[in-house]
């Protein structure tokens, strides 16, 4: 026979539907076995009926409908109340007593609580006394960014945030590099951490402090190249990207992280992601290296086959800027123009002015045939840049750090060395770099000179 109900198959002498649990009625060879059942009517008068009396039948359905959807691999169905029935469930009640004591005890545990996240926090903060934790974003740029553009293009060795400055104080040859903090005055300098490769690309914004992190085997090969964030009030490091090759250049904004890498196949791309890493989306590729690129404002720049570009931050509207006939050594980005050092011809090095749509060129000072800049970097008065002169062979003869006053005039030599000096930081009144030669780095107040710390 079939269930009356779901239509299910069931045997001719079951008492009851094995799937759904509706009964069917007593077998005809049962029937003289049913029991009588005495119930009370509305008048109050007893009634039997004829109706069977089933013992427990409704939990025997229950149990065999159980069983029936575990035998047919199903998950046992939660019957949820309806929404009317469980609005009429009654609730525990509790005395106004009992709910005036949870009440005040909850108030005063939240401010147990509060009180010693406060106290754990200013203790935990006590290594950096002179960083204003009421500041989200440095003001060194409208940009929110977490160094200046000219910085990072300088291998952002230094990154300024108020009153406090984070340089790096080994580099290059170290396989151990440290992180440093010290106030404007170039006092109370602090050793934030030490890191197990080369450290490069500092930019903090907030309590972040982000760097690129390189990596290296005992024989100094590269094993990756990755994008560090260190938290200044936790003292906590955590790495958010790596990459098999270098990364090279590192900006920091509020709200994206711009980078770039080689790709497998000898080109390079522009990368951004979200500041920890995530949503990593391609801004620009290109099928040979990128040479170069800063953010700022609203822009990309770049280098690219002796061609300076701009583009938006998605890697649209390129822009042709500035073409060389030969070779361009860098270039730095202000709010009023493009400085940019060029070999216009083998023999010629020099270093221009442009306008920001790279108009008005204007040539500043030539500078020896056989020298080339390898970091440029920018104040509202002078230009900061390191000058390398080769012999005929490529060989390094002498490495100058140099300023020169915005309109070409006021040449001077600030550092001298056989070897090379490396990145060119400027935070607050303080020149940052590397000497190659001492393997140090060079602490120098722009404002007084005399002032060099090595």
């Amino acid at each position: 026979m079939f269930c009356k109900r779901c239509g299910i198959k069931i045997p001719d002498d079951s008492m009851f539907c094995f799937h759904c649990g509706e009964s069917v009625g007593i077998p005809v060879e049962n029937a003289d076995e049913e029991k009588k059942e005495t119930i009370v009517t509305a008048d109050g008068l007893s009634d039997t009926p004829d109706t069977p009396d089933i013992p427990d039948i409704s939990d025997i359905a229950e149990k065999n409908l159980e069983e029936s959807e575990v035998e047919e691999n199903k998950s046992p169905r939660m019957i949820i109340p309806a929404k009317e029935e469980r609005s009429l469930r009654d609730k525990p009640k509790k005395s106004r007593l009992g709910l005036a004591l949870g009440l005040g005890g909850s108030i005063i545990f939240c401010f147990l609580a509060l009180s010693l996240f406060i106290t754990a926090t200013a203790l935990s903060k006590a290594n950096t006394p002179f960083y204003d934790q009421h500041t989200d974003f440095p003001t060194e740029s409208s940009n929110d960014i977490g160094n200046t553009p000219a910085n990072s293009l300088c291998f952002g060795l230094a990154a300024m945030q108020d009153d406090t400055i984070y340089y790096l104080h080994e580099a290059i040859d170290i396989n151990q590099d440290k992180l440093k903090a010290v106030d404007l005055n170039g006092n109370n300098e602090q050793v934030f951490f030490t890191f197990d490769g080369d450290i490069s690309n500092i930019n903090v914004i907030g309590d972040q402090l982000f760097f690129v992190g390189d990596t290296y085997d005992a024989d100094y090969n590269l094993i990756d190249s990755g994008i560090y964030v260190y938290d200044l009030y936790n003292d906590t490091l955590e790495e958010i990207y790596v990459a098999e090759d270098s990364i090279y250049h590192l900006y920091v904004l509020s709200d994206q992280i711009y980078f770039d890498v080689s790709t497998e196949n000898g080109g390079d791309q522009i990368l951004k992601a979200d500041p920890d890493g995530l949503h990593v989306q391609t801004v620009l590729a290109k099928q040979d290296y990128i040479y170069s690129f800063a953010v700022f404002d609203n822009f990309i720049y770049y280098i690219y086959q002796e061609t300076l570009y701009r583009c938006d931050f998605n890697g649209q509207h390129e822009t042709e800027i500035y073409t060389s006939p030969n070779i361009i050594d860098t270039y730095c980005v202000t709010d009023n123009a493009i400085y940019i050092a060029d070999h216009p011809e083998t023999d010629r090095l020099v270093i221009k002015k442009l306008d920001l749509d790279g108009s008005g060129e204007e040539e500043l000072i030539f500078l020896s045939k056989y020298a080339e800049v390898w970091y440029l970097n920018v104040t509202e008065d002078n230009i900061y840049y390191i000058e390398v002169t080769t012999d005929d062979d490529g060989e390094t003869v002498n490495s100058k750090l140099c300023s020169l006053h915005t309109d070409g005039t006021g040449k001077q030599t600030i550092l001298s060395s056989k070897e090379s000096y490396f990145g060119l930081a400027l935070c607050g009144p303080w020149l940052f770099s590397y000497d190659n030669n001492k393997m140090k780095t060079v602490k120098i107040n722009v404002n007084d000179t005399a002032k060099n710390s090595i």
